[in-house]
């Protein structure tokens, strides 16, 4: 997995292609110097980043549905699904 970064833009784009991520890099660096020759100026703020990514952390939800209990005291079933943490490594 890759992340690429475009600072001017604030745009942050993941892919799990390194060609894919090296094209939009490239992409972002050419629109940052076209940009920059036309306006004739620079902010300084002109950053392109690339980057692996080692590990991603995130909830998804499971296939466990939720279980509420009514006004008897009795448990139900819902339709909702129970959420949970899980973790990738790359």
């Amino acid at each position: 997995m890759w992340i690429v970064y475009d600072s001017d833009r604030q745009e942050t784009e993941v892919v799990d292609n390194y060609e894919k991520a090296l094209a939009i890099y490239k992409e972002y660096i050419d629109d940052n110097y076209e940009y920059v020759a036309g306006e004739g100026e620079f902010t300084l703020n002109e950053s392109v980043y690339i980057a692996k990514v080692e590990k991603h952390y995130y909830p998804y939800e499971t296939d466990e549905k939720r279980v509420a209990t009514d006004e008897n005291g009795e448990e139900y079933e819902t339709d909702e699904l129970l959420w949970d943490w899980k973790e990738d490594e790359y």
